[in-house]
């Protein structure tokens, strides 16, 4: 199956991620500064009606990669903001936050049982903020208390 644009007009495209009921495809453009939502039809695989979910502030870094919960909540990396924050899936609240120490976090997902693995990086940082932040590059493991999505299989 040969891939297809859905839209354009996109500067940094980043975080992608389902509701458990496939209705709804979120999404992160990274300079935009906020998390859209789309209504989603599983089998054509259409977007339509997209919306903002939630704007972030300027201090909070650049949103960036993401994953859902069990609970249909998303966890979002903030580049430049040494944080993954989780917002309710429905309401856009912030709910919870789990600190890195390191500025570049750039993604987070579930694995085995309630375990988030959360990716940083060492890129635009100075031999300064290296030598502050030895650990940036590594892979980081919280268990933030709740699992994410059973997987989901599909066939091409």
């Amino acid at each position: 199956m040969p891939a297809r644009a859905v839209f354009d007009g996109v500067s940094v495209s980043n975080g992608l991620a389902w509701s458990a009921d496939q209705t709804r495809f979120y999404y992160i453009d990274s300079l935009t500064r906020r998390i859209d939502v789309f209504d989603y039809e599983v089998e054509s695989g259409s977007i339509s009606k997209r919306r903002i979910f939630r704007t972030v502030p300027k201090e909070y870094g650049l949103p960036d990669g993401m994953c859902i919960d069990e609970n249909g909540n998303l966890w979002v990396a903030f580049w430049g903001g040494s944080v993954i924050r989780c917002f309710d899936g429905t309401t856009g609240a912030e709910l919870a936050q789990i600190s890195v120490p390191v500025t570049q976090v750039s993604s987070c997902c579930f694995g085995d049982g309630n375990e988030l693995f959360i990716t940083t990086a060492r890129c635009e940082l100075s031999e300064t903020a290296l030598e502050e932040q030895p650990l940036a590059g590594s892979i980081f493991r919280a268990e933030p208390g709740v699992s994410g999505p059973p997987p989901r299989l599909f066939q091409i």
